[in-house]
């Protein structure tokens, strides 16, 4: 997958990737990339925090920081 996360497409693009699968997906492969050195933790964590508040749910960003580990 070659989603750049510190780039957001508007509020279509987080609609998509908020969906709960699609999340599952793209943070797989972001938090994949980001450990080999393809993406910034922060870059992630930056889009994560976008979709926590486009979902209410503010507890993906812990999720993801735990991935990170």
């Amino acid at each position: 997958m070659s989603t750049n996360p510190n780039i957001i497409w508007g509020k279509e693009w987080i609609e998509e990737v908020s969906a709960d699968a699609a999340f599952r997906g793209y943070i797989s492969q972001w938090v994949a990339d980001a450990k080999i050195g393809n993406l910034t933790k922060e870059h992630v964590l930056k889009v994560v925090a976008e979709i926590a508040d486009h979902r209410k749910d503010p507890s993906l960003v812990l999720e993801v920081e735990h991935r990170f580990g």
